[in-house]
């Protein structure tokens, strides 16, 4: 069975399971889901705005990044390795910040993207959802383009707005942010609305609200080819009746290998390798071919 031409450059979880559908393959959005996680199938993120990234610096050296799930514990959730960038903090001045100018990036489900995908299942699934997963939970949410460039999703906040919001959520800061706030006070309270007004920049830990997970259509073509079921050898009722005249008029064959199709196969496939051909005919069409080729 030949693929249908896919138009469109990337494809909504919904519209692959209708195009997969459509190749007579049953899969749910909650199926394509297991396949990404698995290795199998690579989802890409869709911004229809632009946001704001850096790159992953250094860069992940995790068995992750080259393994397929399940992921080694012992190499990913290392209390010494969870800690991947010393500035993961909020930093003010960062000159490898961008804003994106494509819409569309992979993700290659090293950091809290994973979590957002094993959450999305978990809600399809109406499970509950997991607070944790395998890898670099620390990294926040990161994304690459085609060349596999690692780039981390950041957002900026004012200085106030960021505290309030780690305290109402977590509440907790982390040791760096305690640090920060010293030294402000430090330097005197005059200043400090001023300097709480400041903008910070901050990793990410959820996608924008109007991001999409997505899939590439070349990525989906791909998962087609893998996937598509084996087509049954198709012969047309003309051929039917050709080859049952054939077999009916050689005198090499009689009526009892007419009634048992299965015995004409190895005739057919013996007949073949004398003229150096392959012969994928199944016993089972053969015998329906005959069947149907047959005066009524």
């Amino acid at each position: 069975m030949s693929l249908h031409k896919i138009r469109q450059e990337w494809l909504t979880l919904d519209e692959a399971a209708e195009v997969i559908r459509q190749h007579n393959i049953t899969l749910l959005p909650a199926d394509l889901i297991r396949h990404a996680l698995h290795g199998d199938l690579p989802l890409s993120v869709y911004f229809p705005s632009p946001v704001l990234l850096r790159p992953l610096n250094p860069p992940c050296h995790f068995a992750c990044r080259f393994s397929k799930p399940p992921f080694p514990p012992s190499e990913c959730n290392k209390p010494g390795n969870r800690k991947v960038m010393a500035n993961s903090p909020p930093c003010r001045r960062d000159p490898t910040l961008q804003l994106t100018t494509s819409h569309l990036w992979n993700l290659p489900l090293i950091g809290l993207e994973r979590l957002l995908l094993h959450q999305q299942l978990a809600k399809t699934l109406n499970r509950p959802c997991p607070k944790d997963t395998h890898c670099c939970n620390q990294i926040g949410i990161v994304v690459c383009d085609e060349n596999d460039s690692y780039y981390q999703l950041c957002c900026r906040k004012s200085l106030r707005e960021l505290l309030l919001e780690l305290l109402a959520t977590q509440n907790n800061l982390q040791e760096e942010l305690h640090l920060l706030i010293g030294q402000l006070y430090g330097n005197g309270r005059n200043d400090l609305k001023s300097r709480l007004s400041l903008s910070v920049c901050y990793l990410q830990d959820t996608l924008p609200p109007d991001a999409l997970f997505v899939i590439r259509r070349t990525h989906l073509e791909a998962f087609l080819t893998r996937h598509q079921p084996e087509s049954k050898e198709r012969i047309t009722s003309a051929l039917s009746r050709l080859l049952w005249l054939a077999c009916k008029h050689n005198p090499q064959l009689d009526d009892e290998m007419l009634e048992h199709p299965y015995k004409l196969l190895n005739i057919f496939e013996c007949w073949a390798r004398e003229d150096g051909m392959h012969l994928p005919l199944s016993p089972e069409t053969l015998k329906t071919a005959l069947q149907r080729g047959a005066p009524p």
